[in-house]
């Protein structure tokens, strides 16, 4: 059967050597596979753990906003003459603002309650 042209003949021991190499490559992928799942399940850890602080994290972000409105609202007068894409400017500045006030207090509630759960 060798002989002819597209034919091969395979052996026990040839299909020993298939089976080997194939096993090696499950194991190299199973590994990675691990590797994915273990960061993955880290990440979901660290969502539940930040998960204690999403009510404060709520009144924190529900203040600033109804003292960015206070504030709009006490500066309506000076804001009168504003067009409409005017004041949509305004309002997208104030709100960019107080989001990136409360960006480090958030992150550090965020983190005090990673570094509690963690202890």
């Amino acid at each position: 059967m060798n002989e002819v042209e597209g034919c091969f003949v395979y052996d026990i021991d040839d299909l020993q050597q298939v089976a080997a190499a194939n096993l090696a490559d499950r194991s190299r992928e199973a590994a990675t596979a691990e590797s994915i799942v273990s960061r993955e399940v880290d990440k979901y850890q660290e969502r539940l753990q930040s998960r204690d602080a999403v009510p404060a994290i709520k009144a924190l972000q529900q203040q600033a906003e109804q003292l960015r409105q206070a504030e709009l609202a006490r500066s309506q007068s000076k804001l009168a003459d504003l067009t409409a894409q005017q004041r949509d400017a305004v309002e997208a500045l104030t709100r960019s603002l107080t989001a990136k006030l409360l960006h480090p207090q958030l992150t550090a509630l965020r983190e005090s309650t990673r570094k509690k759960d963690s202890e």
